[in-house]
């Protein structure tokens, strides 16, 4: 939890709606000469368009002005993309920040898809504070995705530790309750054949995954008689 709230808290600080929504539209610049080319790339689809919210199966749920609203319009509501364009037209065209402050009111659900997608999905990216002046695109595998500095400390360092921290926990309870469940088998067996003339053995072997986590799958038991 100490490592998930610091990632929270950095995001909360670096990240912010409402400058993801002014400049959205500087990365739909299909200028190839212009310095964020690169990362107009990762916002395009197969066919090379670029895509704005509304058109992503992921989104941003917020609340403005005493409504519960969301970015894309997958469930057929297009207030979005209605006040978006009414709002930031102008900006769609020439490739510029949108000088409004009309979704600064906007409060923000702050739950667990919101922070994974800032570290994960290019559509969030305009949202870092320091994603027009650093911006640049890191391949992984067969894939580029845009990057800036703080995205970057953001999601390989502050999550990625904060993963690794929720898979030590997970396998320390994992361990307890295997304990327990042990231990319970032994009262189990040695009540079985208390004060009878049993030749009986068993002996039992943790399963652990092929990973570097060493994560606990299982417990396997052997029984001899």
């Amino acid at each position: 939890e100490e490592y998930e709230n610091k990632y929270k808290e950095f995001a909360d600080t670096h990240w912010s709606f409402n400058k993801w929504v002014n400049d959205y539209a500087i990365f739909a610049n299909t200028d190839i000469n212009g310095p964020l080319y690169q990362v107009h790339l990762t916002m395009t689809d197969s066919d090379g368009n670029f895509f704005y919210p509304w058109d992503d199966s992921h989104h941003i749920e917020f609340d403005i002005y005493g409504s519960l609203q969301r970015t894309n319009n997958t469930d057929g509501n297009e207030w979005f993309h209605d006040e978006y364009i009414d709002k930031c037209g102008l900006s769609m065209d020439t490739f510029e920040v949108c000088n409004t402050n009309y979704f600064a009111e906007a409060i923000v659900t702050k739950d667990h898809h919101l922070y994974e997608g800032l570290g994960k999905y290019d559509l969030f990216f305009a949202g870092w504070d320091d994603s027009v002046t650093e911006g640049y695109v890191l391949a992984s595998g067969n894939t580029e995705n845009a990057f800036s500095p703080n995205k970057r400390l953001y999601q390989y360092e502050l999550r990625a530790k904060a993963n690794k921290k929720s898979d030590y926990a997970e396998n320390a309870l994992t361990l307890i309750f295997a304990n327990h469940a042990i231990s319970m088998f032994d009262a189990f067996i040695s009540n079985l054949i208390k004060n009878k003339d049993v030749n009986f053995n068993y002996y039992s072997q943790p399963i652990y995954n092929n990973s570097s986590t060493l994560k606990l799958e299982g417990i396997n038991f052997s029984i001899l008689w």
